[in-house]
């Protein structure tokens, strides 16, 4: 609906109406007549969003993790349940990404990290209003698989299983590949791999070159974040003023030059227009002013009171259903997990 909206809004500005596949050349042309408007849009009202300062901190450019033998879950895993006092609990279940159980009775407990022993005595406490005395559990692990999310430049963001041993090549595999822009090639460039108080950069050239060491294993519940930028440097490096970046839900993520004559809607065609999972009501144009990072909301249906474009500036353009990343976040939330990977700056706790 939203990409069908999208067109529509070229065809209603150029008085077209359109049959056949000739709608993106009207999108292409609406460019010249935008440019050639009289009246800039007025200066909005950014909202600063809450950072640390530009600065490196310590990321490893290697994930060597220590992986888990078996003595504590992790989300993935498939685990088999005995319950001796109502066979309603017994049963195989799997640990989500968030590494929690959900069992009968809406009962959820957080089994990611615990022992065996720890996740029955979760469990004794989490059903005991439902019994007389504490039940009792026997518990196995049936399936040590994992989960690994993959956002960012892939074309399939979500949480996969994996073996602790699994390639990146793997979880780039099943997230189905990586995005390429509009000459063939991937758009990425890192692999953010960040779980708790661990965080790595990856460079992918010297990864797909050979170095395999670079990524080692899994341990579940990781997160990882393929971008076109290095987290190692400072997040005035993000903002190349020579470029627009385009992220997010378009058909061709990535850099584009800019042009002190292309506004926003230009750049949205630019990428090839918003994908068919797009919410272009809720898109975000970030913009480094000095050593803050500012955000404005922008709607393609308002697209007359978006910001005039600059240098620099990274248009986000966010899914209509959003994965369960997103779902826990509010709209500045999730962009934060994404700015978070990109970079050392930290925004945090700004809503719409």
């Amino acid at each position: 609906m939203e990409y069908m909206s999208f067109y529509y809004i070229c065809s209603k500005n150029l008085r077209l109406i359109s049959a056949s596949g000739v709608t993106f050349l009207c999108a292409a042309s609406f460019l010249f007549l935008s440019a050639c408007s009289s009246s800039k849009p007025p200066t909005p009202a950014f909202v600063t969003l809450p950072h640390v300062a530009l600065q490196n901190t310590l990321i490893s450019p290697a994930y060597n993790p220590t992986l888990n033998v078996g003595e504590r879950l992790a989300a993935g895993n498939l685990i088999k349940v005995e319950c001796y006092d109502d066979e309603h609990l017994s049963g195989e279940f799997r640990l989500t990404s968030e590494g929690k159980i959900l069992m009968p009775y809406q009962v959820e407990t957080m089994a990611a990290g615990l022992s065996i022993e720890e996740l029955k005595s979760s469990l004794q406490r989490n059903f005991k209003a439902y019994f007389k005395s504490p039940p009792m559990f026997a518990i196995q692990v049936i399936d040590k698989s994992v989960y690994v999310r993959a956002s960012g430049l892939v074309n399939k963001p979500g949480a996969y299983l994996v073996t602790s041993s699994s390639s990146l090549d793997e979880v780039i595999g099943l997230a189905g590949g990586l995005e390429k822009n509009q000459t063939g090639n991937s758009v990425a460039t890192y692999a953010t791999i960040e779980i708790n108080a661990t965080k790595a950069s990856v460079k992918l050239s010297e990864y797909f070159a050979g170095n395999k060491s670079l990524v080692t294993g899994w341990v579940g519940g990781e997160q990882v974040f393929f971008q076109s930028a290095d987290s190692h440097g400072n997040t005035a490096e993000l903002f190349n003023t020579k470029y627009v970046q385009v992220m997010g839900q378009v058909r061709t993520p990535g850099e584009y030059l800019f042009s002190d004559n292309a506004n926003l809607f230009a750049y949205l065609v630019k990428a090839g227009g918003p994908t068919d999972r797009a919410n272009t009501s809720k898109m975000l144009l970030v913009r480094l002013q000095g050593e803050q990072v500012q955000a404005y909301p922008v709607s393609l249906e308002q697209i007359s009171e978006a910001p005039q474009m600059q240098g620099g500036d990274i248009l986000f353009v966010q899914a209509d259903n959003p994965s369960d990343l997103q779902k826990d976040a509010s709209t500045f939330g999730s962009f934060a997990n994404v700015m978070s990977a990109l970079a050392t700056t930290v925004l945090v706790g700004v809503g719409l």
